[in-house]
């Protein structure tokens, strides 16, 4: 079943790549807001990428 989609002029998953790779516009980020993480260590560490 999943191979027979693949070839789909129309539908397959690289259809919008026949002119070629077209690079679509990158999603926006925002900022992680301070302390949304904090509750994952505990207690905080000094250097979050230390072994203590």
């Amino acid at each position: 079943m999943t191979l027979s989609l693949l070839p789909d002029p129309v539908t397959r998953p690289f259809a919008r790549c026949a002119q070629g790779h077209q690079m679509d516009e990158p999603l926006p980020i925002d900022p992680v807001p301070d302390g949304v993480f904090d509750h994952l260590t505990w207690p905080p560490a000094k250097d979050p990428f230390a072994f203590d």
